[in-house]
């Protein structure tokens, strides 16, 4: 056999060896990334030593993807976008980092929770941030569902509750 056919046949088992590991490392940056999924809502909190149970706000975040992910903020923007409330619990965890399918509760103490319930209307989201810049968000129907819990926990003003009443 010729050495030019040698060389050809080489250079093309090179290019189909290049071109898998070019789409192996495409495959792995692009589509296998870290994915945060989030739950949160209003749960019954039993302190044993005070005997009482006040109601706490509670969030979960799961990396589902097969890459670790630094959380760095998390917090409850409002619908005028200039302002947003953040809970002062991230000091608990500064830049927690999240294996994959690790998963990372937060309880918001009722403090938090009587904040919300006040600002119910206003709130647009509830979003994490990672180190990367990305914000994740609950997804809608989970984030309906809590506002209309914290909506229907808003005491009624005295104007209406006299005018029921009569």
């Amino acid at each position: 056999m010729d050495y030019n056919l040698w060389a050809f046949i080489i250079s093309l088992l090179s290019l189909v060896v290049a071109g898998i590991a070019l789409g192996w490392n495409i495959f792995r940056d692009c589509i296998d990334k870290p994915k945060l999924k989030l739950n949160m809502f209003v749960a019954n909190w039993y302190d044993p030593h005070r005997g009482e149970m006040p109601q706490v706000v509670s969030v979960s975040i799961t990396n589902t993807g097969k890459q670790p992910i630094v959380i760095k903020a998390h917090g409850f923007p409002m619908k005028d976008k200039t302002t947003s409330i953040f809970p002062d619990v991230m000091h608990f965890f500064d830049q927690k980092r999240l294996e994959p399918y690790d998963r990372l509760d937060i309880t918001f103490p009722h403090v938090v929770l009587k904040t919300l319930i006040d600002k119910a209307d206003n709130i647009s989201a509830f979003l994490v941030c990672d180190t990367t810049g990305r914000q994740w968000k609950l997804d809608r129907k989970t984030f309906k569902e809590f506002k209309k819990s914290l909506q229907a926990k808003k005491p009624i003003p005295e104007a209406q509750s006299h005018s029921q009443q009569s």
